[in-house]
């Protein structure tokens, strides 16, 4: 005879992680974020898929979890993580979730050649800042004109008219490179410019 039937038998425990999965590279735009799916206590799992999340909300399918996510800078100040789901006959399924990354700028320009002062520095004449080369293209220049060292205001152009204001002090110009999502490099020419007034011919950068 046979015993009287068994109650319908529940699935096993859901998988867990030993190693939790993570994301590996700097969360800055301009690198690349890789899958670490991690380790299981059952490592003879069937499936294990991996989903991109951007702000909460998935951003694109679930696939293999070998995939990689190049940051632009269009993701600067957004938020990933990847949540990883494991599945296997018999056992409850498994969804777990990296820790999030808030992506940061990327890094500043670097500047290769110096920018430079060109002109006579003497009242009247007219001085004109280069930007200098960088190790990057598609920058956008700003300029802040200085005098012995202190910022002048409204002097936030290539150019810089010598005034009587400025004879006998250091001018100088710093140089900003920005593009978006990256961080802004900035540089300062290597010499300086000591105006003389007017009537001295012997005006010239220092």
């Amino acid at each position: 005879s046979l015993s009287a039937p068994t109650g319908t038998v529940p699935p096993g425990p859901a998988p867990v992680p030993v190693t939790p999965p993570s994301t590996s590279g700097a969360p800055r735009v301009g690198n690349t974020l890789k899958i670490d799916p991690g380790n299981w206590n059952l490592p003879d799992y069937q499936t294990l898929t991996c989903t991109w999340f951007r702000d909460g909300v998935a951003d694109g399918p679930s696939g293999t979890c070998d995939t990689t996510r190049t940051l632009s800078a269009a993701d600067y100040g957004h938020r990933y993580l990847v949540q990883t789901r494991l599945t296997r006959t018999g056992y409850q399924p498994a969804t777990v979730s990296t820790e999030e990354v808030t992506v940061l700028a990327g890094l500043p320009a670097v500047n290769t050649v110096l920018p430079r002062i060109d002109g006579t520095a003497q009242v009247g004449r007219i001085l004109v800042a280069t930007s200098g080369t960088w190790d990057r293209s598609g920058l956008t220049f700003t300029y802040q004109w200085l005098a012995d060292g202190k910022e002048i205001a409204g002097e936030v152009s290539p150019s810089h008219p010598v005034s009587a204001a400025d004879v006998g002090k250091k001018l100088s110009v710093r140089v900003a490179a920005t593009t978006p999502g990256y961080a802004p490099g900035s540089a300062l020419p290597s010499t300086s410019a000591t105006p003389r007034a007017m009537s001295d011919p012997t005006g010239r950068s220092t």
